[in-house]
């Protein structure tokens, strides 16, 4: 359950560029991926708090995980063979975020 407007914001923040030969875009596309996460923490943050504060049901948190999960608009920062080519330490943050998602869906 990401809003609409978050969840197209993501999609068009983490969709690749058509062409990454360029530094300037290289860099313009790491900017996006940065926000992207940023607002994925931003809203997992808000989605854990309505969960603690009894306005998400275990169950919809459940289906919300889920839905980050496997949602095909994440691959290009969610699937190993696309964070493979990113730098280290952005591959690192993405894998520590997409962990703990795992693991909170793991929990429920």
């Amino acid at each position: 359950m990401l809003a609409g407007v978050t969840r197209a914001a993501v999609a068009a923040a983490v969709s690749p560029p058509e062409n990454v030969d360029d530094d300037k875009q290289a860099a313009e596309a790491a900017r996006r991926r940065e926000f992207a996460l940023r607002l994925l923490q931003q809203q997992l943050s808000a989605v854990l708090i309505q969960h603690a504060d009894n306005r998400i049901s275990d169950a919809d948190l459940r289906q919300i995980l889920a839905e980050w999960i496997l949602t095909p608009d994440f691959d290009a920062v969610r699937a190993p063979e696309s964070l493979a080519d990113l730098p280290e330490a952005e591959r690192d943050r993405w894998q520590k975020f997409w962990n703990g998602v795992q693991s909170l869906f793991d929990e429920q």
